[in-house]
């Protein structure tokens, strides 16, 4: 069984019919999600209140056990047909279109992050969404490695050498410390990347395995503001099976706890 998905959209003018897409509403196995924008956001709303009343009514409904359609016989939130009958809770300048199915695989553990997935994708505010981009995982960390507190005690793109397969290899790392041998290493790690994932799981192995550097001074950078991949919890699981891992989402906890790795080298 797939996840299937609504789109909420709300027209401005009813003479134009020009929709903008508002929010999503996601279903697997009983169990429903929602999502929408804020207010605020959204520059050709008429009526906040109106819009807030709706946003509540949709999440109150999408709780119900069932729905009852007009003239029609009740659907309840287990069955397949839930959506379906939940689009008949749309009105006037508020419609709730069928999106079809999630093509990917789905848990219910997994269907919060399936919401943020479509949201990111086909509602948010595209300004937001280019910003979050330009502002991600390399950004936070070179702010955070740039902090008058760390940068003059690391080295950014570290070279390790290593034996692989007898040939000893120069492994970059994104940043280390340590003086000709490393004491410890960083790697940036993207979780919507399963290239940069596995990438990142070798070269820590590289170092780990023959004791270059202990599995508790490497380190992987992760940033799960935007790790939307229905892969990310398995790529969690995989690198912490190598290393310890930080979430640079939070850059003060994450500056607090690189400072505590380079304290302990001393």
């Amino acid at each position: 069984m797939k996840a299937q998905y609504l789109l909420a959209k709300y027209i401005p003018d009813l003479a134009r019919m020009e929709p903008v897409n508002i929010g999503v509403v996601t279903w697997y196995r009983g169990h429903v999600r929602l999502k929408f924008r804020e207010a605020d956001s959204l520059k050709c709303l008429e009526d906040k209140e109106l819009y807030d009343r709706w946003v509540r009514f949709w999440n109150r409904t999408a709780q119900q056990d069932e729905i009852v359609p007009y003239r029609s016989e009740p659907v309840k939130r287990k069955s397949t047909n839930f959506l379906q009958a939940f689009c008949s809770t749309q009105d006037g300048q508020f419609l709730l279109i069928d999106g079809g199915f999630v093509m990917e695989k789905t848990t219910v553990k997994e269907l919060d992050s399936v919401t943020n997935y479509l949201f990111e994708e086909l509602v948010a505010d595209p300004s937001t969404v280019e910003s979050k981009k330009k502002y991600g995982l390399s950004e936070k960390c070179k702010e955070i490695f740039d902090s008058p507190q760390i940068s003059g005690r690391v080295q950014s793109r570290f070279g390790v050498k290593c034996d692989i397969h007898g040939t000893e290899q120069k492994i970059p790392f994104d940043w280390g410390h340590g003086n000709g041998k490393p004491d410890s290493l960083f790697e940036k790690v993207n979780l919507n990347n399963s290239g940069s994932v596995f990438d990142a799981a070798f070269k820590f192995q590289c170092v780990i395995d023959p004791a270059i550097v202990s599995r508790e001074k490497c380190v992987a950078l992760v940033d799960s503001s935007v790790s939307g991949n229905d892969q990310s919890d398995n790529y969690v699981r995989l690198i912490e099976s190598y290393c310890p891992i930080i979430d640079v989402s939070n850059k003060h906890e994450a500056r607090d706890q690189i400072l505590q790795i380079l304290d302990s080298c001393l």
